[in-house]
């Protein structure tokens, strides 16, 4: 069993309440089931396709953040209105996605941008063979934000693009089963002086044929005062091997 968080990461950032006003909050239970996932293996001129089962998995939030389906999150990705069908069919059969939102008016396109309020979501993806061989742990650590790249540098500060303030970081998070990977804690900050505060966790199965993903984050303030209740989140992530 698999417990996403490493407690140096979970008390980088601390608020004093949750989003509910008093009392123990009710949750709600994300559960994925082994979702089966298809990947690509070349041989010769043709390419194959082969399904994988990934390990069971789930999650809680509170009750009153609204939950997204693989379908719904899926639809309002950015680009994916520009993928060829044969794209968009790769996408759906390589991974599982469930999402989450926590504003007043919640919507799939809220978990890819800054909002106001926490959202995030799990991915289960699966890696083709080429990608299986050259996965790394800078891999993990900067999926699915890349953290590394937009470090700051002397460059990037005098021009005013965006960039990473890392507040913590575990590139040694195992867990029993054999998964592995990386946790970051970081602010992803504009020219508009306006922060996005993310929780990042990217792990890979000891065969590096999966990932699995929980990522949440708000506005920088947004993200203080939530953060118990986003912690919670995130601690409660849970990834169960399967029984041989």
């Amino acid at each position: 069993m698999l417990r996403g968080l490493a407690p140096p990461i979970a008390l980088a950032v601390v608020g004093s309440a949750g989003l509910t006003a008093c009392g123990r909050p009710k949750y709600h239970y994300v559960t994925t089931k082994s979702p089966t996932l298809v990947y690509k293996v070349p041989v010769g001129k043709r390419t194959l396709r082969r399904a994988v089962s990934a390990a069971d998995s789930y999650y809680r939030v509170p009750r009153g953040w609204k939950v997204f389906t693989t379908e719904q999150v899926l639809s309002a990705m950015p680009g994916i209105d520009k993928l060829t069908p044969t794209g968009i069919a790769d996408l759906v059969e390589g991974q599982h996605v469930t999402g989450f939102d926590a504003s007043p008016r919640p919507s799939p396109a809220n978990l890819f941008s800054a909002t106001s309020s926490p959202s995030g979501r799990e991915m289960v993806l699966v890696l083709d063979d080429d990608q299986r061989d050259s996965v790394s742990l800078s891999d993990l650590r900067n999926f699915p934000f890349s953290v590394d790249a937009q470090q700051p540098t002397q460059t990037n500060l005098q021009a005013g693009d965006p960039k990473v303030e890392l507040i913590a970081r575990d590139d040694e998070v195992v867990r029993p089963g054999g998964f592995h990977g990386t946790q970051v804690l970081f602010n992803l900050k504009g020219d508009n002086g306006l922060a996005y505060t993310v929780n990042q966790t990217t792990l890979t199965d000891t065969a590096s044929r999966l990932l699995y993903t929980l990522v949440i984050g708000c506005e920088a303030r947004c993200y203080v005062q939530n953060a118990k209740t986003i912690n919670e989140v995130v601690a409660s992530w849970t990834i169960k091997e399967h029984k041989r």
